[in-house]
């Protein structure tokens, strides 16, 4: 994550390592000490479904500039938790 006074911009590479499809996965940039959603949040994709074997990456900006109190939180179907 970077920030500036304007707010963050950040990354996520995400894989799926699994023989299955990783389903409808939502990503969620959260406050790690409230656990609340950081918003607005502005994703290049969201929702995203993943092969097996298959590696995107996610880049999205928030007007919030605390990135030390934040986390890419994620869920969806078939994930190995």
């Amino acid at each position: 994550m970077s920030n500036d006074s304007e707010g963050i911009e950040f990354e996520a590479i995400v894989h799926n390592p699994t023989d299955k499809i990783a389903f409808f996965m939502e990503f969620i940039l959260s406050d790690k000490v409230s656990g609340e959603p950081v918003l607005p949040v502005f994703w290049n994709d969201n929702y995203i479904s993943l092969l097996p074997g298959e590696t995107r990456i996610l880049k999205g900006t928030a007007k919030d500039n605390r990135a030390e109190q934040m986390e890419i939180l994620m869920q969806g179907y078939n994930l190995d938790n």
